[in-house]
């Protein structure tokens, strides 16, 4: 009869394992048993040997991961949940400035339906007005040679909104004579803006505010149309002190309320705003251009959600003091 085997463990030599096999052969000739039956045994044998060498090799790493100092287990603890971490944070950044925009800005006095009517439309036809002369861009192949249309143009993520004339699909900026510029001064305490320059003309937004070409002058019967750079809000900075400020100048100005003063000083003179509404426009509505001669006001113009360039953000300030 065939001896039960000693169990075999993963400490045992090589030579030790092959004395066994020639000792069950053996075995098994002097006992008549089919060799069949010797090779499922082994078989067996070497499985069991398998999962004992396994479980050995798991019962020594779970001894390592015990015996780590208390350094390295804190290491290799907190490094995959800062990793978590640092990656709901990149997330959040990107997506916080939308809801950021639609939950904290001020809502007495905004208006976010895109197709709102434009301001004062139901007095345009007995007020005077005028629309800032702009050049637009050329026909395109098929359309009518004799008319003004225009055809869409599909807005570019990658252009650099640091121009302003990319701002307006169908419009280009006018030329401003370098004699006849104007450059003024801007305070909006309410968002920490003081002592920003506002240039008539130009296309840079990186070094000043810009006033279009063709709006009003401050005081003057009109709206000057002011257009500044947003970037996230989380990295708002208006600081004098701020080189590259002007490139995030204008990122909160969507959470003014209503009478929130805006000063603005030409020369010797400071004018005093106060905000009374606030617009969200499509890109292409450039009817945020328009004078209205029969009211003195002003317009800060800046892209929204601030951070994109999705649509354009109005606000609009009455002067009150000059």
């Amino acid at each position: 009869m065939l001896r039960k085997p000693t169990k075999t463990t993963a400490s045992e030599s090589t030579s030790e394992s092959k004395k066994k096999v020639v000792e069950l052969y053996r075995l098994a000739l002097n006992s008549g048993i089919p060799l069949e039956t010797v090779q499922l045994k082994i078989a067996h044998l070497s499985a069991r040997a398998k999962s004992v060498a396994e479980q050995d090799k798991k019962d020594q790493q779970q001894r390592r991961r015990t015996e780590l100092p208390l350094r390295r287990k804190i290491f290799f603890t907190a490094l995959p949940l800062a990793c978590i971490l640092a990656g709901l944070g990149l997330v959040g950044a990107a997506i916080w400035p939308l809801f950021s925009y639609y939950i904290f800005t001020p809502s007495d006095l905004a208006q976010n339906n895109l197709l709102a009517p434009v301001p004062h439309a139901e007095v345009l036809d007995v007020m005077p007005r005028i629309l800032v002369q702009a050049q637009e861009t050329s026909p395109k192949n098929g359309s009518d040679s004799g008319g003004t249309y225009v055809a869409p143009t599909i807005l570019n993520d990658d252009l650099d909104y640091t121009n302003l004339s990319n701002w307006f699909p169908n419009l280009a900026v006018p030329s401003v004579d370098n004699q006849k510029s104007l450059e003024y001064i801007l305070d909006i305490p309410a968002v920490n803006i003081a002592n920003a320059h506002v240039k008539l003309g130009g296309s840079s937004l990186e070094k000043n505010l810009i006033q279009y070409p063709g709006t009003a002058l401050p005081g003057d019967p009109g709206e000057p149309v002011i257009f500044g750079h947003s970037i996230l809000r989380q990295f708002y900075n208006p600081s004098e002190k701020n080189s590259n400020r002007y490139l995030s100048i204008f990122s909160t100005i969507m959470t003014l309320a209503k009478g929130d003063k805006i000063y603005v000083t030409v020369g010797n003179v400071k004018y005093t705003y106060a905000v009374i509404e606030k617009r969200v426009v499509h890109p292409e509505d450039t009817y945020i251009l328009e004078q209205q001669y029969d009211d003195r006001e002003l317009k800060l113009v800046t892209c929204v959600p601030e951070g994109t360039i999705q649509d354009r953000g109005v606000v609009i300030a009455q002067l009150v003091k000059d």
